[in-house]
């Protein structure tokens, strides 16, 4: 009887591993094919475009937003192409920027000061490698962006305490181009079942992402206008550094 009843127990636990297999895989199969997803969020940025310390390379950058839209496809089973779309702007500290001017230029009277945002945006081409669970992707990506930055547009008005002059400097926004690094991981969770959708579309996916950006933008050509007297500067090239991490959370379309 012993006997009998272990020999049942081993069919029965057999059968049980056999479904929850196939159930398993039947899940995973789910997760295989391409993704096109929608994701936005914060946009931190550090070292030298977060300093606020009244050097050159200061780029008195506050956390700013994020949005990227990408697709990737799995080419093998544990390696994809991954081709994205990011955007980011970032607002200028303009209150660290007057308290710090002020400070270090204690010869002049500053009367106004007026800047735009800082971005940033351009497409990244990249490989990920994904690791499969029960309804979850974890997506591991690495991949160079081809970006275009923009140098905010800025007027200054001061007057000279000496001579009680008055001047007003205008520089206009600047564009420059560079390569870039970027670095990430995803986390894709199946939502629904493809049975459910009346499309060939396998899954609405949840879709939450960490990455980090760098880069460094050259700004050429920077013009320098004095308004009230209708003068010109030509100013040395720019260059800012960005360093950013990303956190973003959107939706996303599994399909084949």
């Amino acid at each position: 009887m012993k006997k009998w009843i272990a020999s049942l127990a081993l069919i029965i636990g057999a059968q049980i591993a056999n479904a929850q297999l196939g159930t398993f895989k039947l899940d995973e199969a789910m997760l295989l094919g391409g993704q096109f997803s929608v994701v936005g969020g914060l946009s931190v940025p550090f070292k030298d475009f977060a300093d606020k310390s009244f050097k050159l390379e200061s780029g008195y950058a506050n956390i700013g937003s994020t949005i990227k839209v990408g697709f990737s496809y799995e080419v093998a089973p544990f390696i994809g192409i991954v081709l994205q779309y990011n955007n980011f702007v970032h607002p200028f500290d303009k209150g660290d920027f007057i308290s710090d001017f002020k400070a270090a230029r204690t010869d002049v009277t500053l009367t106004s000061f007026e800047t735009e945002n800082w971005r940033l945006g351009g497409m990244m081409l990249g490989f990920l490698y994904p690791l499969k669970m029960y309804r979850t992707t974890i997506d591991s990506y690495v991949g160079a962006t081809l970006l275009h930055g923009v140098y905010p547009k800025n007027t200054i008005a001061f007057i000279e305490k000496q001579t009680m002059a008055p001047f007003q400097f205008l520089q206009d926004e600047v564009s420059g181009n560079n390569v870039g690094f970027q670095a990430g991981i995803k986390f894709r969770y199946g939502l629904f079942d493809k049975k459910f959708s009346r499309v060939k579309l396998k899954n609405l996916l949840l879709i939450i992402a960490v990455d980090y950006l760098y880069t460094e933008i050259v700004y050429k050509d920077i013009i320098i206008l004095e308004e009230l007297r209708s003068l010109a500067f030509s100013v040395p090239d720019y260059t800012q550094q960005y360093q950013l991490i990303n956190l973003s959370v959107g939706l996303g379309l599994q399909f084949d």
